[in-house]
């Protein structure tokens, strides 16, 4: 054979290079999209709320497809090794001829079997790292789609940078196979199963299967909910919302604030600062056994922040003691019904909530449901002996002096001789009014000993009235319930709580007037909003304004923070208890009993695992009434989780001196 000139050799080999070269360029893959590396303050882009709000709407559609390109995955060339002499194993031996367009024209190119193997080997590596899979999310099964958003949720969070979720999420999707695969140039099918071959064997040695996925997402979720982790609350409160579908606990950011004067503080959320804060017009009650705070945890603090109007059912006068100078220095005017503390308290007649007019008769009405605190007696004479007591408070009412329009004068037409109690039934019938003439009548026409059964009725509801220290504090008054907006005061309701049965009918009388009086106004958004602490309020007795003012008066702006040590004594005074709690937009339990705690676990639901798929309480009855919840309050609220607060006592807080 005839020696090939040198020169032709080097033309060749050159020739040969370029033909190389162009073959790598033209089945090379296509950079991978990876966001460019810019300094953390340079960075830009949409709020952590737009981005998870684009996982939701990804991963909710069952109907898209994730893709992920293997140049994102970020494997080194090497790596491509095994893969690329699996493909050249698959192909023919010998001479190959690889057709590449040029301009228009196909330039073949047929070489020896070692520099084909090369470039065989390389243009399969090159096509294997451009191939981009691809999968419907409805063709995976809910633990590999829940843990695709998980690593999503934790890659905007922080904890997954770009190219590690390419590495989770390209097992999953690959499927064992069973997935869709493009590449970046078509290729024959003898070519295209060689390649897949190939991607299966690069796919096996370089990621795992999906179980591998799954490990280290969970992986970066323990770190992520570690105490070390670099979240904060507010993220850790977001992931933990997305770990569990289902029932949660709020979360602080989701939190109302306010810097409204009428704001209240129901407690903060467990290591943080942030407050949950309650400033609309609905009513609320907080249910807690004796000793679990409800003074020093919800009463006391907020007395010394709010500064809007209060009325304070004060058991044991503690609210007053702690709380009178501070807000009589920063909020208002201060009064005070104290019986067992006569330098202190104010004056009150209830007999001034009758006005003369044609509502004379109602208001004595309605003042008699007060002083009646409703007992399982006979319904007969407890009715009978209400229509007398309205008789009596009318009467005094329109035709005493100022200085007997009193519960004394009241009281002395109910102990009347035979002789006594009918002139009065006499000047009755002759005042010239109709209510007062046909009450004289019924009571004239009464068997005498049936007219004593009522007597007697009316008598033992003003029994506490004939004490000489209630007399004297209730002849006249020293304030109305206008003054509370007027002077944007607080009126604080004290007694001991050894006397608090027997002074229930004036607590209920002062209570209800001051209700209805702040209620008989039309309704007007921009009114000053008065809110009534209500204390122990069972043992009050069933009290309709209240029952009834949880319906109409918030619009009238007044609201009510009720207080009872647990749901059975709520229900021994309202028989419509859970219609009492239904209309609270605020309901808020500590330390609860047995009974209650097994309905509060039932309240809060059950909770999903997002990786596990288990369904379990958002918190058992024995965790309500172990050592986790023993400083916490849980709050309901309407529309929105449950929270879980940390009870902070006005003493721990530095609002009052620790005793």
């Amino acid at each position: 054979m005839q020696d090939i000139p040198q020169e032709f050799v080097v033309v060749l080999v050159v020739g040969a290079l370029l033909v190389v070269l162009l073959l790598l360029r033209q089945f090379a893959p296509p950079p991978a999209q990876l966001p460019p590396e810019v300094p953390p303050e340079e960075k830009a882009g949409p709020p952590k709320a737009e981005l998870l709000a684009a996982v939701d709407a990804f991963h909710d559609n069952e109907l898209n497809a994730l893709e992920v390109a293997i140049a994102e995955c970020d494997v080194a060339w090497r790596d491509f090794g095994e893969a690329k002499h699996a493909v050249q194993d698959k192909t023919q031996k010998g001479q190959v001829h690889v057709a590449i367009p040029v301009k228009g024209v196909n330039v073949g190119l047929a070489v020896g079997n070692a520099f084909n193997a090369t470039v065989h080997r390389h243009l399969a590596a090159r096509a294997i790292e451009g191939a981009v899979l691809r999968k419907t999310l409805r063709d995976l099964d809910d633990a590999d789609r829940a843990i695709l958003r998980l690593a999503d949720i934790l890659h905007v969070l922080g904890m997954i940078d770009r190219t590690r979720l390419r590495r989770i999420q390209a097992p999953i999707v690959w499927n064992g196979g069973r997935c869709i695969v493009s590449y970046a140039k078509n290729h024959s099918a003898r070519d295209r199963s060689a390649l897949d071959g190939g991607l299966r064997i690069f796919m096996s040695s370089n990621f795992g299967d999906a179980g591998t996925a799954h490990e280290h997402v969970q992986e970066v979720l323990r770190a992520a909910l570690d105490e070390e982790s670099p979240l904060d609350d507010t993220d850790r409160h977001i992931l933990e919302k997305y770990l569990f579908a289902g029932s949660r606990w709020l979360s602080p950011s989701e939190a109302p604030r306010s810097s409204s004067p009428y704001a209240l503080s129901l407690g903060a959320f467990e290591g943080t600062e942030r407050r949950f804060e309650y400033d609309r017009r609905e009513s609320l009650i907080t249910i807690a056994p004796p000793g679990a705070g409800k003074s020093q945890a919800h009463v006391i603090p907020n007395l010394l922040s709010m500064r809007g109007p209060a009325v304070v059912l004060d058991i044991k006068t503690e609210a007053f003691k702690k709380t009178a100078r501070w807000r009589k220095e920063n909020v208002g005017s201060i009064f005070a019904f104290a019986p067992g503390l006569p330098n202190v308290t104010n004056h009150y007649n209830p007999l001034d909530g009758i006005q003369p007019g044609d509502d004379a008769w109602d208001d004595a009405r309605k003042l008699a449901d007060l002083l009646i605190v409703p007992i399982n007696s006979d319904a007969y004479f407890e009715n009978r002996g209400r229509d007398l007591l309205t008789t009596a408070l009318l009467d005094v009412a329109l035709h005493e002096p100022p200085e007997l329009r009193n519960m004394g004068a009241v009281i002395d037409r109910l102990y009347l001789s035979d002789e006594e109690f009918e002139n009065w039934l006499s000047s009755l019938r002759d005042s010239g009014v109709p209510m007062l003439r046909r009450q004289s009548n019924a009571l004239r026409s009464m068997p005498r000993k049936q007219r004593e059964a009522i007597l007697d009725s009316a008598r033992n509801h003003l029994e506490c009235w004939q004490s000489p220290t209630l007399a004297r504090i209730t002849r006249h008054s020293d304030w109305h319930a206008d003054m509370l907006r007027q002077q944007n005061a607080t009126l604080y309701l004290c007694v001991k709580l050894e006397d608090l049965k027997k002074y229930a009918p004036v607590l209920r009388v002062i209570l209800g007037q001051t209700i209805m009086a702040l209620c008989r106004t039309e309704a007007e958004a921009d009114v000053p909003l008065v809110t009534f602490f209500l204390d122990e309020f069972p043992r009050l007795g069933r009290m309709d304004v209240i029952e009834e003012g949880l319906d109409y008066a918030r619009g009238h702006g007044v609201r009510f923070w009720m207080f009872c040590q647990n749901y059975g004594q709520l229900k021994s005074a309202y028989r419509n208890a859970e219609g009492i709690l239904g209309n609270c937009a605020i309901r808020c339990y500590m330390d609860p009993d047995d009974d209650t705690a097994e309905e509060l676990s039932r309240y809060l639901g059950e909770r999903n695992g997002l990786i596990d798929g288990r369904k379990k309480p958002l918190a058992k009855a024995a965790e309500l009434k172990g050592p986790e919840f023993s400083d916490k309050v849980i709050v309901f609220q309407r529309g929105k989780p449950p929270a879980k607060l940390v009870r902070r006592m006005a003493f721990e807080r530095g609002l009052i001196a620790a005793e």
